[in-house]
C-alpha cells in the first residue's frame, strides 16, 4: 500500500471519529434554550435572577438519563389514552428535548409560583393538596430562592416534582381521583375524556404559553362550579367562630331555634333563599332548608335534617367532594 493511501485512510479514520465526537457532544450541548417572561398569572412575582443557577444543558442530560429506561411506541400516544403518569413525564421533557419545564437558568420561578396557587385551590374541588405534594413543593422553592446556586439534582428534584403534580392534578380533575366503580358498584359509565396533558407543558416549555392552568381540566358542567362554590363556602365556615360555636352547642345537647337557626343561615347558599320562601318564621327557615339538602317532609324537624344540623362541616364538606368525583 502506497504512503499516500496510508495516509487517506488514517486521515479518513480520524475525520469520521472527530465527527462523531462533534456529534455526541452536540447531543447535549446544542440544545436550544428558551428565552420567555415571568409568568403573568403568579400571584407573588418572583423577580429574575440576573445571575444563573444552573446549566440547563448539563441539566437536560441528566432528565433525558433519568427517563432512559422507558421505551414507548410513539403510535400509542395518538390514542389519547395514556394515563402512567410516569409515562407522560417522559414524553412530556422529551417534547421539551429534556430541558427543564418549570425552571430557567436565569432564576425565574413564577411559573412554579402559578402552579403552587393552582394546586393549593384543588382543595375547592374536594381533592386532598397531600396528594399533590404541596407542603414539599414551596419548601422545595423556599430553599431554591434563597440559594445563589443551585446542584442539578436539586433543579432535576423541584422541577420534575412540579411536572408530577401537575400531571396527577390534571388527571384526577379530568377523570377523577378514584375509580367510580370502586366507590359505586352501580356505577357503569366509563369516562371518555382524552387526557392529553403533555402538549400544554410542551408549549409551556417552549416559551409559546403563560402558565397552562388546571382549570381547563375542570368539569364544565354548572353543577360542577355550585359544587365548587359550596366547597369554598363550608372553607370559610370552617373558621367562622359564630357558626362553628352553635355546632359546638348543638352536639352538646343544646338545640335551641337561634342555635339552628345560625347554622341553617350559615349553610344556606344564597339562591335558596329567594321570594318563593318566606324565611320569617322559623319553620319556613327549616324548609327552606330542607329543600337544600333534599328532605321530603317540609316543616317537620325529621331525622333527615336533625342529621344535617349536626354534621360536622368536614363530613358535609366530604359529601361534596363525593358528588364531586
Amino acid at each position: 500500500m502506497s504512503t499516500e493511501r496510508r495516509f487517506l485512510r488514517i486521515s479518513f479514520t480520524y475525520f469520521v471519529l472527530f465527527a462523531l465526537i462533534v456529534t455526541l457532544l452536540c447531543v447535549s450541548s446544542c440544545r436550544s434554550k428558551r428565552t420567555r417572561t415571568a409568568s403573568a398569572k403568579a400571584s407573588n412575582k418572583h423577580i429574575v435572577a440576573k445571575v444563573a443557577k444552573f446549566d440547563e444543558s448539563e441539566t437536560a442530560d441528566e432528565i433525558e438519563t433519568l427517563f432512559s429506561d422507558i421505551a414507548i411506541d410513539d403510535s400509542i400516544w395518538a390514542k389519547g389514552t395514556v394515563y402512567n403518569i410516569h409515562s407522560v413525564m417522559q414524553k412530556a421533557y422529551a417534547e421539551e428535548d429534556y430541558l427543564p419545564i418549570w425552571l430557567t437558568e436565569n432564576g425565574d420561578t413564577s411559573y412554579v409560583v402559578s402552579l403552587l396557587d393552582d394546586l393549593s385551590s384543588l382543595k375547592y374541588d374536594g381533592l386532598k393538596t397531600e396528594r399533590y405534594d404541596v407542603a414539599e413543593l414551596q419548601h422545595l422553592l423556599q430553599q431554591y430562592g434563597a440559594s445563589k446556586q443551585v446542584s442539578v439534582a436539586e433543579v432535576i428534584h423541584l422541577d420534575t416534582l412540579c411536572t408530577r403534580s401537575y400531571l396527577q392534578a390534571s388527571r384526577d380533575l379530568l377523570l377523577g381521583a378514584i375509580v367510580p366503580a370502586s366507590a359505586d358498584s352501580l356505577w357503569f359509565h366509563a369516562n371518555d375524556s382524552v387526557w392529553q396533558a403533555y402538549k400544554s407543558l410542551a408549549a409551556l416549555g417552549k416559551a409559546e404559553t403563560d402558565y397552562p392552568s388546571l382549570d381547563s381540566f375542570r368539569s364544565k358542567i354548572v353543577t360542577y362550579k355550585l359544587l365548587r362554590d359550596a366547597m369554598m363556602r363550608y372553607d370559610k365556615l370552617s373558621v367562622d367562630s359564630q357558626y362553628m360555636y352553635a355546632k359546638q352547642k348543638l352536639t352538646k345537647g343544646f338545640s335551641t331555634d337561634s342555635i339552628r337557626d345560625v347554622i341553617m343561615a350559615s349553610e344556606l347558599p344564597w339562591q335558596v333563599v329567594n321570594d318563593s320562601v318566606n324565611t320569617t318564621t322559623h319553620s319556613d327557615f327549616i324548609a327552606a332548608y330542607q329543600y337544600y339538602i333534599g328532605a321530603k317532609n317540609y316543616s317537620k324537624k325529621d331525622s333527615m335534617t336533625r342529621s344535617y344540623w349536626s354534621y360536622p362541616i368536614d363530613t358535609l364538606a366530604g359529601k361534596l367532594a363525593l358528588n364531586m368525583e
